[in-house]
């Protein structure tokens, strides 16, 4: 399938709900997510719509929300889904709340791999951030994930200048610990939520200049917004995704 600019789209994300069991700041904090009143897909209707996009040749499906795991058929979806031969990959975001009970049965129904939203590392940090949840029950769900090997598991960072960019150095740790993807995303004010200054914004040139030592990583994936380093002695990647100061949209799939 090709778009009007001649860019072969390839990838499809599939939201499967509008509810949330957070109220992130950067994204619509005065809705109360939890309770959005939504009417979703059902899993035959996902199926259908899966069968017509690899007919137009999507190859790649990522599960989005909301929060996908609040649905109670989500392993009905994933095997739906993943039953599409044509589908090279099957991913999916999730905040991680829920993830460490259900990724066994995940990787089992077909899902392979997973990003997992993470703001900060400090419980009060973070709840601030997302409006509730727990720090270790995100760390137990990404436990969970690598365990299970729904891999490469990616690790999601919202940075926000003046709340979590404290937290920089501790989520360095992670990538230099484990085999996983950190990948730190510029804010995007976009007026819905409550952090809506451009002066909050951490680019990726900042990053750069306060580690010097990243080496761009020699294999960067084709159409994806993140653009790879490593550092030396790290088992994992940084990614850095700029859609603020280093716009990608030319190079979307």
């Amino acid at each position: 399938m090709l778009d009007q600019f001649g860019r072969t789209i390839e990838y499809a994300r599939l939201s499967l709900t509008s509810r949330c069991n957070l109220r992130c700041l950067y994204c619509n904090p005065g809705n109360g997510c939890i309770e959005a009143s939504d009417q979703p897909l059902d899993a035959d209707a996902f199926d259908k719509i899966v069968s017509a996009l690899c007919l137009l040749g999507i190859k790649k499906v990522r599960l989005t929300g909301g929060e996908p795991l609040l649905r109670d058929d989500i392993l009905d979806i994933v095997k739906r889904v993943s039953g599409h031969r044509e589908l090279e990959d099957i991913s999916m975001t999730t905040n991680g709340m829920l993830l460490a009970q259900k990724a066994q049965a995940l990787k089992a129904a077909g899902l392979q791999r997973v990003n997992v939203s993470l703001d900060s590392l400090n419980d009060a940090m973070y709840q601030r951030l997302s409006g509730g949840g727990s720090v270790s029950a995100v760390i137990d769900g990404i436990r969970a994930a690598l365990s299970c090997g729904l891999t490469p598991v990616r690790l999601n960072v919202v940075l926000v200048k003046g709340l979590n960019d404290n937290d920089l150095d501790a989520f360095m740790d992670i990538a230099r610990l484990y085999p996983l993807d950190v990948r730190f995303i510029e804010l995007m004010p976009d007026g819905t939520g409550s952090l809506e200054s451009d002066k909050l914004v951490i680019t990726q040139d900042e990053i750069l200049k306060r580690y010097p030592d990243f080496e761009k990583h020699e294999i960067q994936e084709k159409g994806q917004p993140a653009v790879y380093f490593k550092r030396p002695g790290f088992k994992g990647r940084i990614g850095l995704i700029s859609p603020m100061s280093h716009r990608f949209c030319s190079e979307c799939n």
